[in-house]
C-alpha cells in the first residue's frame, strides 16, 4: 500500500508535466497560454516539530483566460521533526509536485486564488537524538516520502510593472517519510505541516 503510494504520487506528477507539455503545444492552446515562474521563501511549521525554512520554485501555464494554471514545482526545506521515541531528527526534504491553481478574478488588484498539488519527496535525515530507538537505530539517512496540499493565495502586480507580480500563499499539507527496518515491514511517519510563502511570480 505504501509502495502504491509512492508510485501514485509520482505518477500524478508525470501525468500532469505530460499533460502540460501536451496541450500547450496544440495551437489552440499556444495563442493564449502564459508562463508563469515563481520564486518564494517559505517558513514551514510542522504538526509536531520545530519550525523550519524553505525555498519553493514552479512553473505554470495559466490557460483559459488566465483562471486556470497547471505545471511543476520543486520546494526544498530544512526543518526537525518530532517521531516516537524521543526523536528529533534533522530532515533536509526536496518535494516535487504536480501543481494546479484556479485564479476567479485574474485582472483584480488583488487576484485571489485556491489550489492544490501532489508528487513525491525525498528525505535526507540525520540520525542525531537520545535514545536508541528504532528510527535511530534501523533507518536510512535517505528515504522516500509523498505529499499532498491544498493552498489559498492572493497576488498583485508590482507598481509600474505589467508581468511581475508580489504573492502570498498559505499551504496546509500531508507528507509522509517512508522507511523499512531490517527484516521487518516498512514504516510510516507523518511529516506535513502549514508552509506559510512570500515571493514573486514573472509572467511570459
Amino acid at each position: 500500500m505504501i509502495i502504491r503510494a509512492i508510485v501514485s504520487g509520482l505518477v500524478t506528477s508525470i501525468v500532469v508535466a505530460s499533460g502540460t507539455v501536451f496541450f500547450c503545444a496544440a495551437p489552440a492552446c499556444s495563442e493564449e497560454a502564459e508562463l508563469n515562474i515563481s520564486l518564494g521563501g517559505a517558513v514551514y511549521e510542522p504538526w509536531d516539530g520545530e519550525t523550519g525554512h524553505g525555498v519553493i520554485l514552479s512553473a505554470q501555464y495559466a490557460l483559459l483566460e488566465r483562471r486556470f494554471w497547471i505545471g511543476l514545482e520543486v520546494e526544498h526545506r530544512r526543518y526537525d521533526v518530532n517521531l516516537e521515541s524521543d526523536f528529533s531528527p534533522t530532515y533536509d526534504s526536496v518535494l516535487f509536485r504536480g501543481l494546479f491553481h484556479f485564479h476567479p478574478f485574474p485582472d483584480a488588484t488583488f487576484s485571489p486564488y485556491v489550489g492544490v498539488g501532489t508528487g513525491v519527496a525525498l528525505h535526507f535525515t540525520d540520525r542525531n537524538g537520545g535514545n536508541d530507538g528504532d528510527r535511530r537505530k534501523y533507518r536510512r539517512r535517505f528515504s522516500p516520502g509523498t505529499t499532498f496540499l491544498g493552498l489559498a493565495g492572493v497576488q498583485t502586480l508590482l507598481p509600474g510593472t505589467s508581468r511581475l507580480s508580489l504573492f502570498g500563499e498559505t499551504r496546509i499539507e500531508t507528507a509522509s517519510d517512508i522507511w523499512k527496518k531490517r527484516g521487518s515491514n516498512w514504516r510510516y511517519d507523518q511529516v506535513g505541516g502549514v508552509t506559510g510563502m512570500l515571493g514573486l511570480r514573472a509572467r511570459f
